[in-house]
């Protein structure tokens, strides 16, 4: 085998390098853009349910509470509808009634559902003013907006010709390799090619699992721990009612 053969060869092993990072580099932004929403939904609930504690609680204990229990169900409930199935709701059972599980799975999209039960109750709070309200509904619809994206991540895979592309292009890289090597490296080809497969096949099939992140991400750990968060809250109420938290006002130029 004659070295010319070799230097084309290298030549196409640029094209082909490039069309691997782009692949992987596309599906890794799909997989930390799920975790960026997955994210913006804890803090939507975070804030929303401490306003709700804040405002509401106290006029209304009960109604309070109920609110900021649909607020916890809400991460489950967007979880079990990207992922088809019902472990993240069931993970999450207890909070709500057997009445309001039948309604929110009945519905075709189970967090809108959860939403809608939010905002009625929302006006039913007795003395809420308007900019309250409109805040607390503020916050729930950031976490709404994150439900279109991640839906879009779920129903808006890769172009498939995109992906067979590249599947193709690295077999047939792979099945020219040996013998662009063999006149350098001869019976240490083997051991070349080999490496070289297993490295490139394992970066395509890291961006085959990243592709459809919500299908790899930990969904019911990451809802669970939304839920724990938006409960916190609840245990702040007592210190609403003990305050003042911060001391006088002079302590707070003492240093």
């Amino acid at each position: 085998m004659s070295s010319s053969y070799f230097q084309p060869y290298y030549y196409l092993a640029v094209p082909l390098s490039l069309l691997l990072v782009f692949r992987t580099h596309v599906a890794y932004s799909r997989w930390w853009e799920a975790r960026q929403n997955l994210g913006d939904q804890q803090n939507a609930l975070r804030n929303a349910s401490r306003l709700v504690v804040a405002w509401i609680w106290p006029r209304d204990a009960g109604l309070g509470a109920d609110i900021v229990r649909l607020m916890a169900f809400l991460a489950p409930s967007s979880g079990s509808w990207f992922r088809h199935e019902l472990e993240p709701m069931m993970a999450n059972r207890d909070l709500v009634s057997d009445e309001e599980l039948h309604y929110i799975m009945r519905s075709d999209q189970p967090t809108v559902a959860v939403g809608a039960m939010i905002s009625r109750l929302l006006c039913e709070a007795p003395d809420l003013t308007p900019y309250e309200r409109c805040t607390i509904e503020t916050e729930l619809g950031m976490f709404m907006n994150t439900i279109g994206a991640l839906n879009r991540l779920t129903t808006m895979p890769l172009y498939l010709s995109y992906s067979r592309n590249c599947i193709r292009n690295l077999m047939w890289f792979m099945f020219g390799l040996p013998f662009a090597l063999f006149q350098s490296m001869g019976w240490m080809t083997m051991v070349a090619v080999v490496g070289s497969t297993v490295l490139c096949a394992s970066i395509e099939n890291l961006s085959i699992q990243i592709e459809n992140p919500l299908l790899v991400l930990p969904v019911q750990t990451i809802t669970t721990n939304t839920r724990r968060h938006v409960e916190a809250t609840l245990a702040s109420r007592s210190a609403l009612d003990q305050g003042p938290w911060l001391g006088t006002a002079s302590s707070h130029h003492e240093f």
